[in-house]
C-alpha cells in the first residue's frame, strides 16, 4: 500500500460509532468503508480508525481509538488489530489507554517520531478539563509480537506540536537513523496579565530511558509571540494579507473620523467618513517589498476611475493606509471592536453593523468568579481581585463564532491587560426563572483570525427570577 488510509469506520457487531444513528428506519445511504475488524467491548464508541502498515510486511494493521462506556475511567483507549500472516484472520494484539476523554477532535496517526525507521502510534485529543493531550506508543523491543509501550504522555492547557527534524536520503534508504522529533507544549503564563505571554516546555527523546523526557521550560514574551506572528504574515502571500485585513478598521491618527472596511467576501473596500462614502471594487492584491500589500481598486460608481491603496502593517491590530490621490483617507488605522464600532457607526450614519448579541447584567459561577456587563463596560471579580474596563462583542469576517474582548484599565485609566474569548450564550426559560448560560473559551487573535488559546474555560450563569406561573 502507498501509505496510511483514514477510513470512515463501520461498526461490527456489538460496536456503536460516536454519533451514529440508531433508528433502524433511517434508510439514507451510508458512506462505505472498512469495518472495525474485530469485536471490541460491547457498546464501544469508536472515535477514529487508521489503516496502515506498522510492521513492514505486506499486510495493513488497524489502529482503533474507542471509548468503553462501561470502563468507569472515561478515557479513550487504543487498540492495534493485526491481520495474521498464518491466515487465522484479524486479531486484537495490543490495547492501551490515553489521557484523552472527548470523542470529538480525537485523531489517530502513525509516524516515526524517534527516527528508528519504526512508526509510532500517536493519539491526540482533549482531556476532561479541556486540555490538549498527546500520547505516543512505540513498538516494544521484543519484536516477536506486535506490542507497544507508552513513550510520551503530555497534556497542556495550550498547544502541543512536533518540532520535526529533517529526514535525508540516508534515512530514506534505511542506512542511518534520524534525529528524533521534539515535543513542544505552549501554555499561557498564569502569572502574567498579557495573554500572549507563554510558557514553553520541550520534551526530547532519550534513548537511554526509551521515552520522551522534559528537556527545558522557558518564558516566551508576548511581544516576541506577536512579532513571530507578524513574521509569518510578512512571509506569506497576498491572499493571507487579505484575510488578515478583513473587516472594519478605524482611523486613530489622520484628519477626521473615518472607517475603512476590507470586505473579502464582497471583493470591495469601503471608506466611510463624515457625510462621504467611497466604495471600490477590490481587483488585485500584491505584496510590497516592505511589510505590507498593495491593492488595485476601481471606483464602483465611476468605472473609469482606477487607483490603488498601500497598506503597511505595524502590529496585529494596527496598519497604515495610503490611498493614491485620496489623501483624505490616509492615516494610521486600528482594528475595530464591537463596542467602539457602535459609537463610530452612529457618527457615520450607521452604515456598518456590529454584532447583534450583546451581554448585560451579572454572570457568576460556584467558584466565586463574577463578571458584570453594563453599557460596553465590565467589572470582573476572581480570586479576591477586581478588574474593570471595556467589553466588546464582535464577529470576525467569515467566522460565525462570537468573540468577547475584555480590555482592563487601572485606576489611572491606563490599559493594563487584555483577555480574548470565544463564547456561546444560551437562554433557558422555566416557570419561575430565566437562566442565561455564558461559556467562555480562552482565545487569541492572530493573522489568520481567532484561534484557541491556553487557559481555563469559564461556565457562568445569570439567573433572572420571574413570577411563578400557576
Amino acid at each position: 500500500m502507498d501509505g496510511p488510509r483514514r477510513v470512515t469506520p463501520l461498526a461490527s457487531e456489538g460496536v456503536r460509532l460516536s454519533g451514529q444513528q440508531t433508528d433502524e428506519t433511517d434508510t439514507a445511504p451510508q458512506e462505505s468503508g472498512p469495518t472495525v475488524r474485530v469485536d471490541l467491548v460491547p457498546g464501544a464508541l469508536v472515535a477514529d480508525v487508521l489503516e496502515t502498515n506498522l510492521t513492514g510486511n505486506n499486510f495493513e494493521e488497524q489502529i482503533v481509538a474507542f471509548l468503553d462506556p462501561s470502563g468507569g475511567h472515561g478515557r479513550i483507549e487504543v487498540a492495534v488489530i493485526e491481520n495474521d500472516i498464518l491466515g487465522r484472520g484479524y486479531q486484537l494484539v495490543w490495547q492501551g489507554r490515553t489521557n484523552a476523554a472527548n470523542l470529538r477532535g480525537l485523531r489517530v496517526s502513525a509516524e516515526d517520531v524517534t527516527g528508528d525507521f519504526e512508526p509510532e502510534v500517536i493519539i491526540t485529543g482533549v482531556d476532561p478539563d479541556g486540555r490538549e493531550t498527546l500520547n505516543i506508543f512505540a513498538r516494544s523491543p521484543e519484536r516477536t509480537e506486535l506490542r507497544y509501550t507508552e513513550i510520551a504522555s503530555v497534556s497542556s492547557s495550550g498547544t502541543i506540536e512536533f518540532e520535526r527534524s529533517s529526514r535525508d536520503d540516508s534515512y530514506n534508504l534505511r542506512e542511518q537513523m534520524a534525529e528524533p522529533f521534539v515535543i513542544v507544549a505552549q501554555a499561557e503564563d498564569p502569572d502574567s496579565e498579557n495573554i500572549l505571554d507563554l510558557i514553553e516546555t520541550r520534551f526530547a527523546y532519550s534513548h537511554a530511558d526509551g521515552a520522551f523526557v522534559q528537556q527545558e521550560e522557558r518564558f516566551l514574551s508576548g511581544g516576541v509571540v506577536e512579532q513571530n506572528q507578524l513574521q509569518v504574515l510578512f512571509r506569506s502571500g497576498a491572499d493571507e494579507f487579505a484575510t488578515f485585513l478583513s473587516g472594519p478598521w478605524y482611523r486613530e491618527t489622520g484628519e477626521g473620523l473615518s472607517i475603512v472596511t476590507f470586505d473579502t467576501r464582497g471583493d470591495r473596500v469601503v471608506f466611510n467618513g463624515g457625510d462621504m462614502q467611497e466604495t471600490f471594487d477590490w481587483e488585485l492584491s500584491r505584496k510590497t517589498i516592505s511589510s505590507g500589500v498593495q491593492i488595485m481598486l476601481r471606483n464602483r460608481n465611476i468605472r473609469s476611475m482606477n487607483t490603488f491603496v498601500r497598506i503597511r502593517v505595524l502590529a496585529l491590530d494596527q496598519i497604515i493606509v495610503d490611498l493614491h490621490d485620496r489623501s483624505r483617507w490616509d492615516g494610521t488605522y486600528r482594528r475595530v471592536s464591537s463596542s467602539l464600532l457602535t459609537t463610530l457607526t452612529q457618527a457615520n450614519g450607521g452604515r456598518t453593523q456590529p454584532a447583534t448579541l450583546q451581554l448585560d447584567g451579572t454572570y457568576s459561577d460556584d467558584s466565586g468568579v463574577e463578571v458584570h456587563f453594563v453599557g460596553g463596560r465590565f467589572e470582573l471579580s476572581e480570586a479576591g481581585t477586581r478588574y474593570q474596563g471595556t467589553a466588546a462583542v464582535y464577529r470576525l469576517q467569515n467566522d460565525d463564532r462570537y468573540v468577547l474582548e475584555l480590555v482592563k484599565f487601572d485606576d489611572s485609566a491606563r490599559r493594563v491587560g487584555r483577555r480574548v474569548y470565544t463564547f456561546t450564550h444560551e437562554i433557558a426559560s422555566h416557570s419561575d426563572r430565566i437562566i442565561r448560560t455564558l461559556e467562555l473559551q480562552p482565545a487569541r487573535l492572530t493573522v489568520n483570525g481567532v484561534s484557541s488559546a491556553p487557559g481555563n474555560r469559564l461556565l457562568l450563569e445569570q439567573i433572572e427570577l420571574t413570577e411563578e406561573q400557576s
